[in-house]
């Protein structure tokens, strides 16, 4: 390895004091040696013994797991040494860092259509025939080809979130009430309860996204998968479907505790956990904080019930799509750090903390308050949330608020039509 390392700086060893004499051939043999010893431990410096890569996430609650993950690594690999950064605004951060050509080695976003945006613009690797991706469902693979809206990904689906409807179970308990698997099952039980002066539903509509945990199942069970394709004008063609899914979502305000605009998502999260409903529509990701309010409540999941004479699939969105870029100086060490990540043990580890719900194809385990959604999540019977397809600046959260509010239906489709068409405009669309 010495001799390779000279050999390729040209470099050659001249030392002053070689004994010409041969009485002194073997001070002079030690004197060489001791002079490559030098040269190639003061030309092995000018290599990187110690790699440094960034680990982006745009989760800020998720940066503990995720530095003692990486410390772990580093543990393992003392060549490498992993930073962990995950800024309150991450989205905005990241493309300044992009701007500045300083992109993190490997990015964590939420599967949205931030994550499209940059995924289109070329500083992430393709993924799509990766060996990476063969653990991976291929219920999720679909859904971030959907999200892409091709056949090429640019990202690994880490794990997934799970919306539906989160029920007091001691509550169904007694009053007798069975899971409903049906529209008219799902209204007949809140007409049942209402009619008792109980509350099927709390609802925190002040925050407009809590409004999307109703209308993705609704429109996702009911509409047409090209509705939500806003590559071309053709999604107009669907419009009229939106009628029945709007009917239904303005239904659900008739079960619940009444001004729902007026109470947010902490309101309708603590609301729910101290019993003052029986059901509460929302994802995985809430229950971490009901039980915090009330670690006594019995709680389960079930899937929200669009259909009317049929079941509805679950709706699964990816929470975290890890990417890896283009331009990183150690391509081969991100590589590790994203294999490391989904490794058994360490995997386990983050879905135990984050309480969330796993993408492996392979995967079990699952929380015990999802686990009646869990039969559609192994199955693949999952949708993608459509809220995920729309472009990020339609503001599609309010203006369903708005819906709501004036319930009138044309004027909401008008003004989606509206915004959708402005932003093709902008970016060359059809």
């Amino acid at each position: 390895m010495q001799v390779s390392f000279l050999k390729n700086n040209g470099l050659k060893l001249k030392p002053k004091h070689i004994i010409r004499e041969g009485k002194k051939m073997k001070k002079t043999i030690s004197w060489v040696f001791f002079l490559i010893g030098i040269v190639t431990l003061s030309g092995c410096a000018t290599f990187d013994s110690n790699q440094e890569i960034e680990l982006f996430v745009f989760k800020p609650e998720s940066v503990k797991i995720f530095e003692s993950i990486a410390r772990s690594f580093e543990e393992e690999h003392p060549d490498i040494e992993v930073e962990v950064s995950a800024p309150s605004d991450a989205y905005s951060v990241l493309k300044t860092r992009i701007i500045k050509g300083k992109t993190p080695d490997i990015v964590g976003l939420g599967g949205e259509k931030y994550y499209v945006d940059y995924a289109e613009s070329g500083i992430f690797e393709d993924l799509t025939d990766d060996p990476i991706l063969q653990s991976i469902s291929p219920a999720y693979i679909d859904s971030l080809k959907v999200l892409e809206n091709g056949d090429s990904i640019h990202g690994l689906p880490y794990v997934a979130n799970v919306s539906g409807v989160i029920y007091n179970k001691d509550l169904f308990e007694a009053d007798n009430i069975e899971i409903p698997t049906t529209w008219d099952e799902f209204i007949n039980i809140s007409e049942k309860l209402k009619a008792d002066d109980k509350t099927p539903f709390y609802l925190g509509y002040k925050d407009d996204w809590t409004i999307m945990q109703a209308f993705n199942p609704l429109g996702g069970n009911l509409m047409s998968q090209a509705a939500f394709d806003f590559s071309t004008s053709d999604y107009k063609k669907y419009n009229s479907e939106y009628s029945e899914a709007l009917t239904k979502l303005k239904q659900l305000n008739d079960y619940s505790q009444g001004d729902v605009f007026s109470y947010n998502y902490n309101d309708a999260t603590i609301g729910f956990a101290n019993g003052e409903s029986y059901m509460y529509l929302q994802g995985n990701w809430a229950i971490p904080m009901i039980l915090q309010t009330n670690p006594d409540l019995n709680i389960g999941m079930f899937p929200f019930p669009a259909k009317d004479n049929e079941a509805s699939a679950s709706m699964s969105g990816i929470d975290i799509v890890f990417s890896l870029s283009k331009d990183s100086k150690y391509p081969e060490a991100s590589r590790m750090l994203l294999e490391y990540l989904i490794s058994e043990g360490v995997y386990q580890e983050y879905l135990d903390d984050q309480f969330a719900v796993p993408t492996l194809a392979d995967s079990t385990d699952y929380p015990d308050e999802i686990i009646e959604v869990t039969e559609n999540l192994q199955e693949g019977n999952i949708i993608l949330p459509p809220q995920y397809l729309y472009p990020s600046s339609s503001g599609l959260n309010a203006l369903i608020q708005k819906y709501l509010i004036d319930e009138n239906e044309q004027a909401f489709i008008d003004e989606l039509n509206k915004r959708i068409d402005l932003i093709q405009e902008q970016q060359g669309g059809n």
